[in-house]
């Protein structure tokens, strides 16, 4: 079966490998670190597993020319990059299971950066395969319903696998994690992507001259100088700006609360994980569907704007009420309310970087303001640990609030057309 061939094919594969991606991501940065917070760890311990978990996705634009230049023949242009990056995703979860990477924290977050680092490599293959694949009319709700998906991955990732790890203890779950990709990487191993793919035996001869035929890619030098050119507006550097500044607050205070919820509050490993891995996630999901409509219908801008600035209030507001933190709905109102202002955002941004990207090198472009999102985010995550020496945990999250809120002043700062308005809707 071929997935160019068959549009309810395409999707559900796409959709598979972005519950791979999701679930990696759910189980580290949700059950393990409230596994670890559980039994003792610190903010520091929590802070590097969440920053380790992100960092690989901060350069994941580093993928893009390698997948593109080095491909196998005949076995499809994006299927064996996929393929091998799952596998060894698998791979580093064995080795985490054989060497007991629980007991050394140093070899279990050099193991997790490694988890991710695949998990990223695999990321950057499938968007380049729904490139590949999809024609425009397919691609509004092929992207709504992918996102979708890591969004559900997620979910099972850390609220899931985060009850089974409660009941059950480490080793079990990442079986359960290894059995999970395991089923999702029969769908490139089964499926190929184009009428004369092979499975497993690459037709070097006949693929390389087709290609050569074919395909003109541009030069390595063209590409910086479009690059240059892209990044020279000043739209370009302040969406830079704002993806680099964006995430910090749900970076840091991602580590304050797992840290505070489960050791100060008492939370376990179940009540933790089903709270932010699973609902939470879910509201996620659905906000994230919402966020796509209501971006096309009031403007990317105004709901990007209005999910910061409420984002930044409910974490003041939290901060403020720090004696009511003991009573669940007040924690169970942050963690859902928090989860869906940040979904808005996040699919709010997407479009605004989109629009701001020149079209000639929009893909190198945007996958560069993603890994600024996420490179953000790794900034809160290692400094927890130094600004809880400084501040208490109410007045950290007053202090993101405020930082959130002033965020607005960056976004309507972005004149979004400006890059295609100069340089054109082309390169010169």
């Amino acid at each position: 079966m071929y997935l160019a061939e068959r549009t309810s094919l395409r999707l559900s594969t796409l959709c598979a490998l972005y519950v791979a991606q999701g679930l990696p991501f759910g189980f580290v940065t949700v059950a393990l670190a409230a596994y670890l917070s559980n039994r003792g760890a610190n903010l520091q311990v929590i802070g590097d597993l969440i920053a380790y978990s992100i960092l690989p996705w901060s350069f994941k634009w580093m993928w893009g020319p390698v997948i593109d230049w080095l491909q196998v023949p005949g076995l499809g242009r994006r299927r064996p990059w996929i393929i091998l990056a799952q596998s060894l995703m698998l791979v580093t979860i064995g080795w985490m299971i054989l060497t007991d990477a629980e007991q050394s924290f140093t070899s279990l977050k050099r193991l997790v950066l490694l988890l991710n680092v695949f998990a990223s490599l695999q990321d950057v293959a499938v968007d380049a395969l729904a490139v590949d694949l999809l024609p425009e009319h397919e691609r509004g709700k092929a992207n709504g319903l992918m996102y979708a998906s890591s969004y559900f991955g997620t979910a099972i990732g850390g609220g899931g696998l985060g009850w089974l790890m409660g009941r059950t203890g480490f080793s079990v779950a990442l079986v359960a994690l290894a059995f999970l990709l395991l089923l999702i990487l029969l769908f490139p191993i089964l499926l190929r992507e184009r009428p004369g793919d092979r499975w497993c035996v690459p037709a070097w001869r006949s693929a390389w001259q087709a290609e050569s035929s074919a395909t003109r890619r541009p030069s390595g030098m063209t590409l910086l100088r479009n690059l240059w050119k892209a990044f020279s507006v000043p739209a370009s550097l302040v969406a830079a700006l704002l993806a680099l500044t964006v995430n910090l607050g749900q970076g840091l205070l991602q580590a304050v609360y797992t840290v505070h919820f489960t050791q100060e509050l008492q939370w376990s490993q179940e009540k933790f994980s089903a709270a932010t891995g699973g609902y939470a996630v879910l509201l996620g999901l659905a906000a994230s569907v919402a966020g796509g409509f209501l971006a096309d219908r009031f403007g990317a801008k105004l709901i990007a704007s209005f999910a910061s600035l409420a984002l930044g209030i409910l974490w003041v507001c939290f901060g403020e009420i720090s004696s009511l933190w003991h009573v669940d709905a007040i924690i169970y109102a942050l963690i859902y309310g928090q989860e869906i202002l940040l979904a808005l955002l996040t699919v709010s941004l997407f479009s605004m970087f989109l629009t701001v990207a020149w079209p000639q090198v929009a893909a190198t472009q945007f996958t560069a303001y993603m890994s600024l999102m996420n490179l953000s985010r790794v900034f809160g995550s290692k400094s927890a640990s130094a600004m809880s020496e400084l501040l208490t945990c109410q007045e950290m999250f007053m202090l993101m609030g405020g930082v959130q809120m002033g965020l607005i002043c960056i976004i309507y700062s972005l004149d979004v057309t400006q890059t295609r308005r100069v340089l054109g809707p082309e390169s010169a």
